[in-house]
């Protein structure tokens, strides 16, 4: 293994959560974090460079904005705070699979109306 995925490897895996199963889901919940701001980039630059009736500096404030909330809760993460971290993903969880339902219920509605 080279010596950079070491240090990485070693940085992630030390994290101030004393319980040794939260330690674990600390480390997971970092990776996921760290995927979402990634994300969040990739999707600012596909709409910089697809969308054509949306400023830029609307698009880049939301895309600092996201970064910004989810990489307070990493950095939060970081100092051992992995209640605070994980609620969020939960709640952005939920939100998002309530949502999924109801558009899903909508949709059956809409079918059966037919």
């Amino acid at each position: 293994m080279s010596p950079i995925i070491s240090r990485v490897r070693k940085w992630m895996s030390h994290i101030p959560v004393q319980d040794p199963i939260d330690r674990h889901m600390a480390v997971l919940l970092q990776v996921m974090l760290m995927g979402f701001i990634t994300l969040i980039v990739i999707a600012g630059g596909v709409n910089l460079a697809i969308t054509e009736g949306i400023p830029r500096s609307a698009i880049l404030t939301r895309t600092a904005v996201a970064i910004l909330i989810i990489g307070v809760r990493l950095l939060l993460l970081r100092r051992g705070n992995y209640g605070a971290s994980a609620l969020v993903i939960i709640r952005s969880l939920e939100e998002r699979s309530s949502n999924l339902e109801t558009s899903a219920c909508i949709s059956a509605s809409m079918i059966r109306r037919r």
